[in-house]
Order: structure tokens, then sequence, then C-alpha cells
């Protein structure tokens, strides 16, 4: 059996609840795929939900392991999915690499043309203009998901697809200009530290000590 390390809860509580352990190496079911994780980071709401005070509005099983920030590579993809990526013929390989199954150039022309059928699940990483957003909704069948970090992409009523729009703040505009502004380099995100999984419990502990500065990146 192929294990892996993790650090997670088995009950709520101070610090000491975190525990650094080898647990079995999931397998991905269909739908799903396994991520390879680089690095997560550390965020203080899951201090408070360590501690149990999420428990009515966030309520996990147990034993959970923590962090909600993910950056890897997908190791594996769960029996009869395939990933389906849009890139330009510049970002193709590297898009590849990270484990697409088939690339279609978005620059070629419209992205249903280049499809066999309709997917299962969509999901969005890009702003689009309203009129591109609209065309993308049709391309998933009937129970199926669309999910967006960008853009909102809304179904017909009676598509029978359910849609998610998932953003830290529901503004495009502030979005773009973000964008704008991280190319320039003139706007960066501040890595106060780096460090391991297996000092999660002590991550948490600056945190509530109000010891923290920037983004703490946790590396397996």
């Amino acid at each position: 059996m192929t294990m892996m390390k993790t650090a997670r809860i088995h009950e709520y509580g101070d610090t000491f609840v975190i525990r650094y352990e080898a647990v079995p190496r999931p397998r991905p079911a269909f739908g799903e795929v396994l991520v390879r994780v680089a690095a997560t980071s550390f965020n203080p709401t899951e201090a408070a939900l360590r501690a149990g005070m999420l428990q009515e509005f966030l309520p996990v099983d147990l034993p959970y392991a923590l962090g909600w920030d993910v950056a890897g590579t997908v190791a594996e993809i769960g029996a009869g999915a395939e990933v389906i990526a849009m890139a330009s013929p510049r970002s193709a390989e590297a898009v590849l690499r990270q484990g697409a199954d088939q690339v279609i150039d978005y620059t070629a022309g419209p992205v249903g043309a280049a499809l066999d059928g309709r997917v299962d699940t969509l999901l969005n990483l890009v702003p689009l203009s309203p009129p591109d957003a609209a065309a993308l909704a049709p391309l998933v069948r009937p129970g199926g998901r669309i999910i967006s970090v960008a853009t909102p992409i809304e179904p017909a009523a009676d598509a029978g697809v359910s849609a998610m729009h998932i953003v830290a703040r529901n503004d495009v505009a502030h979005l773009a200009a973000l964008v704008e502004l991280v190319d320039a380099a003139e706007l960066s995100i501040e890595i106060g530290e780096s460090r391991p999984l297996a000092d999660l419990a002590d991550v948490h502990h600056l945190s509530e000590s109000g010891r923290t500065r920037g983004k703490i990146v946790i590396i397996p």
C-alpha cells in the first residue's frame, strides 16, 4: 500500500490536536483527480476550524486534513475521466505537462467546434466577455456542472446543469485591474516564510499569537 504524509485533526481543540502522520494514498474515483501537492499555505480560518469554532457553518468529517489552498500537478485521473484544456499554441506544451489529455487552441475558432461532444464538467479560470461565457454554457451535458472562478457562466434554466461561481470578491473590473498590476510587476504577493507540513501546528500557534506576516507557504 502506497503511503503519504498529511497533517490532520481527529478532534477539535488546541494546536496539539494536529497530527503529522502517514495515511494511505487515495485512489481517485470516476470524475476525480489525484493531485501531487507541491505546496499549500496557511490561512487563519484554519485555526478557527481546528478549534471547533466553525462547526455550525462548516461541518467536516473527522479525521480532517487541514488546508484550503493547493498547488501541484495532476498525478492520476480517475477511471473514465478525460481532461480537455483550452490554451494557445504557446502554452499547449506546458498544459500537457500539467496532465491534460487534449488541448484545444481557443485562438483557432469556437471551442465547441473542436469537441467531439458535450462535457460533464466545465471549469473556467479566466475572465470572459459575456458572449464568450454564454457560448460555453451549452457545452455541458444535462446533469453536468459549471464552475467558474472568474466570469459567471449561467446555463439555461431548462438545461439541467448546475452552476457555481467561486470568487473572493465578485468584481470582474477589480480582478482585471489586479492582473494588469501583476503583469506590470507593480503588485506581488508577499511570502512571509516557507515551512514544512510537519510544522503546521507551529504555524497555527504563530497566527493565533499575531506573529505572522505575509503569506505562509506550506511545503510537504
